[in-house]
């Protein structure tokens, strides 16, 4: 059975969380970084091209799998800026049997 990890590491530590999907690891990595960022009603990020990044959930939740991961990658693209190390990375693996 496939599943998917999901990883961040930040400021010194590391924490996992496992998903039955890739959707799932992906929500969860948005998730995580609009924490990071502190995205949400009262502030939000643009792209390069000036236009606003969605950031509402209910939305984002019934994005397709390629489209949440070129809004990931949207956000993350934030992350370099902040003078923290934010790392979030995605793997796929299989449940030992």
């Amino acid at each position: 059975m496939n599943i998917w990890v999901l990883q961040i590491f930040y400021e010194g530590e590391l924490s996992c969380s496992t998903h039955l999907t890739e959707k799932g690891a992906c929500l969860g990595a948005i998730g995580d970084l609009f924490e990071f960022l502190n995205v949400g009603a009262d502030y939000r990020l643009e792209n390069p091209d000036g236009d606003e990044l969605e950031w509402r959930m209910d939305v984002i939740e019934k994005m397709t799998r390629p489209e949440l991961w070129d809004l990931y990658n949207e956000y993350s693209e934030h992350t370099w800026d902040r003078g923290q190390q934010y790392i979030a990375n995605v793997q796929k693996t299989q449940v030992a049997a």
